[in-house]
């Protein structure tokens, strides 16, 4: 993993040797659940146990 300590690993596990791969950047998109709901025009009943109402759901921008 990018964010391990690698050291603290393998101290831990008796200095065992540590393997380093070059890796890639990958781009992550982020979709909110509402978002994908609006794009298909689907509106989730206001009974549903799933929706939240009022000022309970404030999503930040």
């Amino acid at each position: 993993s990018a964010t391990a300590d690698a050291s603290l690993f393998s101290k831990y596990f008796g200095c065992c040797p540590i393997i380093t791969a070059e890796g890639r950047l990958h781009h992550v998109t982020t979709y909110f659940l509402e978002d994908i709901y609006e794009s298909l025009n689907y509106h989730l009943p206001s009974d549903s146990p799933a929706s939240i109402s009022g000022d309970a759901y404030q999503r930040k921008e």
